[in-house]
């Protein structure tokens, strides 16, 4: 797929204007409402219908063996707009939670009334599951540089000492080059997303990495990054092409564009900080990456423990600094639930 971006056109935040597939298997989900796989409703409010609906389009699409990632068009139908309209911070994690940072072609259509009382709006979807090679060649298709791939996953980036501190005064408490060498690898020609205060205590975008900065104040206070006024709105630009100069810089450095790039093999956005981005981004996260350094500090800002009924460690290595300091840096990944392996309808 591709996402059509007229020249000179504001980025489309929370959709796409038009969308370009690649020759593949076509699957039409039918208008999906909020009721369960018996049909049965369990709220007349938008929110949980939203969720349910985009839940059954997903079981649909799991019977043809596609994801999210292959939906390039959504119509939604809704007979109640003012309970949308004040519902619309509601449906933001809920689309997340099923369709991460992927925003096909879409189209919202009011409607007097919908077929399935009590329901107040339906989804239909089209979806592609490209072919991989052209028949009876074995050549791979033709790529544009501006691929859309599966929703970029949501990884956050922590260093916290042993009593969950993570930071003092907008800085580290501690010195530990080793960490920040490491940091720099694993994020390096991706996206990182972080608030204004751990911009400021950077001081910089970063080089070969594409910065977004929450806040509400003007682009131009952040150079060389871009600004997002909310989590949602960052994740969404997250998502998009990075702008020209942004994508030149990171292949000047001889990184893969952090988006976009044909050279690209996976899609990753790093939250970084700080404490109340991390709460946010928690739920959205599949992956976090944390620096568990085994002393205690005193800060103002802290990061606790994840919980271990939702999180399993993938990997651990120990390390110990030239200063003595030991640390390890583990990589959890969340574990997976009936929603999330999306089974079928809640």
């Amino acid at each position: 797929m591709r996402v059509l971006l007229p020249e000179g056109w504001a980025p489309a935040i929370g959709y796409a204007n038009g969308i370009e597939v690649e020759a593949g298997r076509i699957i039409f989900v039918a208008g999906q409402v909020g009721w369960d796989a018996q049909q049965k409703f369990h709220s007349e409010e938008i929110p949980p219908q939203f969720d349910q609906a985009l839940s059954n389009i997903l079981a649909v699409l799991a019977e043809a063996g596609a994801g999210p990632e292959h939906i390039c068009r959504i119509t939604a139908f809704c007979c109640d707009k003012p309970a949308y309209m004040a519902s619309r911070r509601e449906l933001g994690p809920i689309w997340r939670k099923h369709m991460g940072t992927h925003y096909p072609a879409m189209s919202m259509i009011f409607v007097s009334d919908l077929l399935d009382n009590p329901g107040k709006i339906e989804l239909e979807a089209t979806a592609v599951v490209p072919r991989r090679s052209l028949p009876g060649s074995g050549n791979s298709l033709p790529t544009h540089p501006f691929i859309v791939r599966a929703a970029p996953r949501v990884t956050l980036v922590v260093a916290r000492a042993r009593n969950g501190v993570i930071g003092a005064d907008n800085r580290l408490p501690w010195h530990l080059p080793e960490d920040l060498r490491h940091f720099r690898d694993l994020t390096m020609g991706h996206t990182i997303v972080m608030g204004r205060r751990t911009w400021e205590s950077i001081g910089r975008a970063l080089p070969g990495r594409r910065s977004i900065v929450i806040s509400q104040a003007d682009a131009q206070r952040f150079p060389g990054a871009e600004c997002a006024p909310s989590l949602e709105d960052a994740l969404a630009l997250a998502a998009q092409p990075a702008p020209v100069a942004v994508a030149r810089a990171i292949e000047g450095a001889g990184i893969a564009a952090a988006a976009g790039s044909p050279a690209e093999e996976s899609s990753e956005v790093f939250v970084i900080g700080g404490a109340q981005l991390f709460q946010a981004a928690l739920p959205l996260a599949g992956r976090a990456v944390v620096t568990e350094i085994d002393r205690d500090y005193e800060g103002d800002t802290r990061f606790d423990a994840l919980d271990p009924c939702e999180w399993s460690i993938f990997a651990r290595t120990e390390h110990l600094a030239a200063s003595g300091m030991p640390y390890s840096i583990v990589d959890y990944r969340r574990i997976p639930t009936v929603a999330s392996a999306r089974s079928g309808p809640a």
